[in-house]
């Protein structure tokens, strides 16, 4: 599981893994979730703002 903090261009600026399953797929979805792009988080007046994701599960395929 893991969080991304991102611009309001939805690039990711930081990743926390919130939990890492160990043998490099933490490392693995670090990287996963700092090439992705997200929907930018909105304020009252509907403008793109920094935001943090909601916690998002990887799940690797063998």
């Amino acid at each position: 599981m893991r969080e991304a903090l991102a611009h309001p261009d939805g690039k990711p600026v930081s990743v926390h893994l919130v939990a890492d399953p160990r043998h490099g797929f933490g490392a693995a979805a670090t990287k996963c979730a700092l090439s992705s792009r997200y929907a930018p988080a909105r304020n009252g007046e509907g403008e793109s703002i920094e935001g943090v994701t909601q916690p998002i599960t990887v799940d690797f395929v063998w």
